[in-house]
């Protein structure tokens, strides 16, 4: 017995067979072999050397000492390897040659042991030996040869490692509970973006959260343990097995419910499989925490196929979709991919955390009107403070305040996470509370190819009351706007972009690089980031290059859909490691419109004023004369669009193009690409080049502010904000737009041109507080909303107009009522006498033909000569007209205008005059009170008129043969303003 005893430990010296450390184990081992050695004839029991008395050291001299002496020939050795072989001896089983019956030994003597918890000791914190309580190697991975040697694991419990940067460099922190505090000695290889990184909280939680990431003690030498998951955070043992496949069947023939999950652990001590669960982004290699590589995410379970990646600190919970042991498919923000999970190498990019110990996942939730975004940082936190809220945008009606709704694409929620996971794996969203009804955020889904409605001033406003004095965004807004109206770039996605990217304009790429928007800077080199001359050219760069020849181009490769998105679709795909890139982006954008909207979200000024639309099958975008742009695709295919991507319409209103009744709308590209490819769109974006889908291959996904269903005549339209109403409804050429007799100021504006191809309007006010404002064009909002600040005075041009028409438009002012038409460029309002505008009409004159007429004033003698709607006479001068003369030389041949006044005193004593000749009197001091205009022979033309007299302001405009003015009244007439309008 002996001799085999100590055969079997010189064996285990021999092969680096792990001996147990303690006493009780060998003499155990003893015992077992007892029954095996009865014939030997070298039965010298040796159990007075060997005793529970003796210490490792005791026992190891003993072996040493008899090696030579018992283990004496080869026909001993052959001997013990029979006797090993038949026993098939490991650490922690005992000696039944049944495999049934050792399982079950061993289930028996663990069964009711909960797993001990372990960190790692990060490679950059230096020999903690003496300053930290150790868990002894071959008590947490006795059986690992693979094992790194330098391998340092400490009781979960007793350390705590933090990230903090200081100055160029990040230091590693790790806190004991014995109150050591440890600093790495030597910074690994960092660089600036990470510092700017972990400057983000949730980004720096994730980190630090990887550092802490607690492994399970393994309980045998099997390859892979099968466990019960508790609620409380626990494990239990159940058995062992070879291979994830044998490990995966018996977890899913075990029983499953809320209290015990059935899950698998590997030699690592992490949980690899759950049969149900939830996925953890903690990037592994070689069975160690990696934060230096981005996940990468593939289309094919053997994980082929790559076609997105993450950077897994910035998000930390995922649905699982499937699972096949060396690979899992999850869902994240919007897109459905493979994610590495090898268990043989401790490779993965994920590790499971069973559904009962998801304490803290992401989740949706409605405050005060808004969709706000809960992203853990800890899926197991026991509270909901490790994570961080974004607000994202505008709720759906169909969402409750207060209410948690999980959602990992931001488009269906649920308030159940086993029943979004149930159907995420049947590819249905038929148990969502909106599942008939998809969620679009305005701004993530916002197409680049639109225009933000605000001017230069407005976004210059909001980023100087939001940004700290050095920020690089100050005062931006009019490159914003510029590469806006070149490029075909939204001026506040832009913004958006540039808050998310450059942290405020204080990034030190901004700082130092004027780079606003992270370019160059990849996640595989950061440093690597471009330097800009000066923000505007950064700017500039930035929506010619990367947007609109780029990510807003069906031909280029990091092409998904020209607008921020998700991981899914978008620029979100291939511009960001963040998946909720776009998200921020979007929701930046949104901050802006509501403080430029005076944070009423019920009165945004720029949220829905594009008309969207998503392509619903597929099909082809053509321009007006039915030539092919660009094809729209079922699939992610190169040089189309594809269905599921946003396009702003231009109207509803249909268009007949070829055979196909048609949208109007922004194509992303206005020069033509073919399935087969072509060359990049490197053009200036020009607005007037439109684009026409097929009605019924697009469906719309917002109520657009800036589009009309009527049939759209050419035209302007023009909407005011008023103090108490706010927003008014759009009023069309001639309308009132404001309010009358209520006494309520104007706030701001906002103009667009109609029918009118190639034209634009532009127009800029003054009020109280400020002088004039930048000019503000096409639908931007001129003014200001949610201060309280009346306008005082307006200006409006047009340009691109057909010959002969232009504008003419009048103010409604306080005190003094309607005041005087003006044509285009002209002031209408005042000048420093604090009076607020309280309506506006504009009207287009329309292809007048030319008229010309002066008037006789008191004490000035003639006017000049004034045109087409122009005002002849003056204002608040209370100055007579005297006389009137009036040519119309377009007239056709036997055409004529006549004309006649009613004079003070002498009634209509005077007959009718023609072409030119004066009405009325000079030198004699005598007012006119009234006049007729009448066309003769000219069933082509109208002549309309209206005047401006004592005590009354404008009269209405009349048509040839009435009387413009007062009779009997003895009120003089002070002005006057005449058109010629051919049918």
């Amino acid at each position: 017995m002996k001799k085999i005893a100590l055969m079997i430990t010189t064996l285990f010296a021999l092969t680096n067979i792990v001996v147990p450390s303690t006493v009780s184990y060998a003499l155990n081992n003893i015992e077992s072999v007892k029954v095996l050695d009865e014939n030997s004839n070298s039965n010298e029991i040796i159990e007075e050397n060997l005793s529970e008395e003796n210490t490792e050291e005791d026992i190891e001299n003993i072996i040493s000492e008899n090696v030579e002496n018992n283990v004496e020939n080869q026909e001993d050795i052959e001997a013990l390897e029979e006797v090993t072989e038949d026993l098939n001896i490991n650490n922690e089983s005992d000696i039944s040659n049944d495999e049934a019956q050792k399982k079950k030994e061993i289930s028996k003597s663990i069964d009711n042991n909960i797993y001990e918890k372990v960190k790692k000791n990060p490679k950059e914190l230096n020999d903690f030996e003496s300053d930290i309580q150790l868990v002894a190697s071959e008590r947490s991975r006795t059986t690992r040869e693979s094992i790194v040697d330098d391998d340092i694991y400490i009781a979960a419990e007793d350390v705590e490692y933090h990230v903090k940067a200081e100055g160029d460099e990040v230091i590693l922190v790790g806190e004991y509970t014995d109150g050591t505090i440890e600093t790495s000695k030597e910074v690994a290889i960092y660089d600036d973006a990470l510092i700017e990184q972990l400057e983000q909280e949730e980004f720096k939680s994730n980190y630090e959260n990887a550092l802490n990431f607690e492994y399970l003690v393994k309980k045998t030498d099997a390859n892979y343990e099968i466990v019960e998951a508790y609620s409380d955070g626990s494990f239990k043992y159940i058995e062992s097995a070879d291979t994830i496949g044998e490990a995966m069947s018996i977890a899913l023939n075990e029983y499953e419910s809320d209290e015990a999950i059935p899950c698998v652990i590997d030699n690592y001590g992490v949980v690899v499989y759950s049969t149900n669960a939830m996925a953890r982004f903690f990037k592994h290699t070689n069975g160690k925490v990696d934060n230096s590589n981005v996940t990468l995410l593939y289309q094919n379970s053997n994980l082929s196929g790559v076609t997105n990646y993450i950077n897994h600190n910035y998000v930390d919970d995922a649905p699982i979709l499937e699972d096949n042991g060396n690979a899992v498919r999850v869902m994240v923000n919007g897109y459905k991919g493979w994610t590495k999970k090898d268990t043989n190498t401790g490779t993965y990019d994920a590790v499971i955390v069973p559904m009962n110990q998801v304490t803290n996942p992401s989740y949706y939730t409605v405050n005060n009107g808004q969709l706000q975004h809960y992203i853990t940082t800890d899926i197991t936190a026991k509270s909901g403070t490790s994570g961080s809220f974004r607000t994202v945008g505008v709720a759906p009606s169909y969402l409750s305040e207060g209410v948690k709704y999980y959602s990992y694409d931001a488009r269906y929620f649920y308030t159940n996470l086993h029943t979004l996971i149930n159907d995420m794996k049947g590819n249905s969203y038929f148990n969502a509370v909106n599942g008939s009804n998809p969620y679009y955020n305005y701004y993530q889904y916002l197409p680049f190819r639109s225009k933000s409605i605000y001017s230069a001033s407005q976004l210059n406003s909001f980023i100087e009351a939001n940004t700290q004095n050095n920020s690089k965004l100050r005062g931006i807004g009019q490159y914003l706007i510029n590469a806006q109206n070149t490029y075909g770039v939204n001026a506040l996605l832009i913004l958006g972009i540039a808050i998310n990217e450059s942290a405020w304009g204080l990034s030190s790429y901004a700082q130092n690089r004027n780079n606003l928007f992270g370019l160059n800077a990849v996640d595989s080199n950061p440093d690597d980031a471009s330097r800009f001359n000066s923000v505007e050219h950064c700017i500039n760069e930035f929506a010619k290059y990367w947007i609109s020849s780029g990510y807003s181009d069906p031909q280029d490769s990091r092409y998904y859909g020209g607008f921020v998105g998700n991981k899914y679709m978008g620029a979100n795909v291939k511009y960001a490691s963040d998946p909720f890139w776009g998200e921020k982006a979007a929701s930046y954008a949104f901050s802006v419109d509501k403080y430029l909207s005076g944070n009423n979200i019920n009165s945004l000024n720029d949220y829905n004023y594009n008309q969207l639309a998503i392509y619903s099958a597929a099909g082809k975008v053509v321009d007006r004369n039915n030539n092919l742009l660009y094809n729209v695709s079922n699939s992610m295919d190169y040089y189309v669009t594809f269905v599921g991507v946003p396009v702003v319409l231009t109207t509803t209103k249909t268009h007949v193009i070829g055979q196909d009744v048609c949208y109007e709308v922004y194509p992303e590209r206005t020069t033509p690409l073919s399935s087969s490819g072509g060359s990049e769109f490197s053009e200036n974006y020009d607005w007037n080049n439109r684009g026409y889908i097929k009605a019924s291959n697009v469906k719309l996904i917002n109520t657009g502010k800036n589009t009309s269903s009527k049939d759209e005549k050419p035209g302007i339209t023009y909407q005011a904000h008023s103090a108490k109403y706010m927003w008014l409804p759009e009023k069309y050429e001639d309308e009132v737009a404001g309010t009358v007799n209520e006494y309520l100021r104007m706030e701001a504006i906002r103009i667009s041109l109609q029918g009118y191809n190639g034209a634009s309007v532009k127009y800029r006010v003054r009020g109280e507080g400020y002088n004039w404002q930048e000019w503000a064009s096409d639908g931007q909002v001129a003014g200001t909303t949610g201060q309280s600040k009346r306008i005082e005075a307006i200006e409006i041009v047009t340009e691109g107009m057909p010959e002969g028409y232009y504008l003419q438009y009048r103010v409604l002012v306080q005190d003094y009522g309607w005041m005087r038409w003006v044509n285009e460029g002209e002031t209408a309002g005042t000048i420093n006498e604090w009076r607020r505008i309280e309506a506006i009409q504009i009207r287009i004159v329309k292809g007048e033909s030319n008229i010309k007429y002066r008037t006789h004033l008191a004490d000035t003698m003639w006017q000049d000569w004034r045109y087409n709607g122009q005002m002849s006479g003056t204002v608040n001068q209370y100055r007579r007209i005297e006389a009137i003369e009036i040519i119309a030389p377009d007239l056709p041949e036997g055409a004529s205008i006549r004309y006649k006044t009613h004079l003070a005193d002498t009634m209509w004593s005077q007959d009718w005059v023609y072409n030119g000749t004066m009405s009325g009197t000079t030198g004699q001091s005598r007012r006119v009170e009234a006049i007729i205009i009448e066309l003769v022979n000219a069933p082509d033309y109208d002549v309309m008129y209206r005047v401006r007299g004592e005590d009354y302001g404008w009269t209405n405009w009349t048509t040839g043969g009435q009387i413009a003015g007062t009779t009997g009244q003895g009120k003089r007439m002070e002005a006057i303003e005449i058109k010629l309008i051919k049918h």
